[in-house]
């Protein structure tokens, strides 16, 4: 009897051993580098991560922190999970590649395109994927012709703050105004705004790379993304009392028009270390 107990508890016990061992996987039969839990090595094939989609993904119940998995659509790429949020692995989706801390024009990422980097391209700005409000008859600056003194021709975070908070303070009430619908934008997460005149002009100046990185989402998920009508877009820089500033994406000119009056409207945000 004491014999047979003894194959019993090693039976049960090999697994446990083998589980905690290093693990190499190759056809060469070298083994684990010292340092490596697993080791995987091939001339010819790859590693596959798990592929799934946004919605899957945000399905996970409480992610570890440095999970990885390959994410299909909105903006496909590696992404994984640094302990508070997912976060695209940049240059996943090719066309520039980059360390973590290095950005180029036209690399997904926080939700929409980079269309402008520092020079030492760990900071720059982002474009939304889609106009914001109706893409038809576009979005008012603002809902009446008073100066909300968003003045600044490069700051437009702050000018739409100010846009905000004067609307706010003056009992000005209206469901849908241009700075509104930006800063409530919430795709690849918050940071949202209508961009200043001269940020807008950037985004002119980069339209070309812009459109080809919209054009490869498109390809791998139809729709996802949507090319800059070629027409007038609202800054939120203001000009005098009751005009607010205009870039033309069919020419890049600059003009002001009334601040009650529709124009098309597009998301940015600033995204530094």
């Amino acid at each position: 009897m004491k014999k047979a107990i003894l194959p019993v508890i090693l039976f049960l016990l090999l697994p446990g051993l083998f589980l905690s061992a290093q693990v190499a996987v190759n056809t060469n039969g070298s083994s684990a580098a010292g340092s490596a839990m697993l080791d995987v090595s091939s001339t010819n094939k790859g590693l596959l991560t798990p592929r799934m989609t946004l919605a899957q993904r945000n399905a996970i119940s409480s992610p570890a922190t440095g999970l990885l998995i390959y994410q299909t659509d909105n903006i496909p790429g590696f992404y994984y999970y640094n302990g508070t949020s997912w976060t695209a692995m940049s240059g996943s989706s090719g066309g520039g590649g980059g360390t973590s801390s290095t950005h180029y024009v036209g690399e997904p990422y926080l939700g929409g395109i980079v269309y402008w980097v520092s020079a030492t391209g760990d900071s720059g700005l982002v474009v939304s994927l889609v106009d914001l409000g109706d893409q038809f008859s576009g979005e008012m600056f603002n809902c009446n012709l008073n100066d909300s003194y968003a003045r600044s021709d490069w700051y437009g975070k702050g000018n739409t703050a100010e846009i905000i908070a004067f609307n706010i303070e003056n009992n000005i009430e209206c469901e849908s105004f241009a700075a509104k619908v930006c800063n409530d934008y919430t795709a690849g997460g918050s940071g949202w705004y209508l961009p200043s005149r001269t940020e807008l002009v950037r985004l002119w100046t980069n339209l070309y790379e812009v459109h080809k990185a919209f054009d490869k989402l498109n390809a791998v998920t139809p729709g996802s993304a949507s090319p800059m009508k070629t027409f007038e877009y609202w800054s939120s820089t203001t000009a005098e009392n009751v005009y607010g500033y205009v870039v033309d994406f069919f020419d890049g000119d600059v003009d002001k028009f009334y601040k009650n009056s529709n124009h098309f409207v597009r998301a940015v945000k600033f995204f530094k270390p």
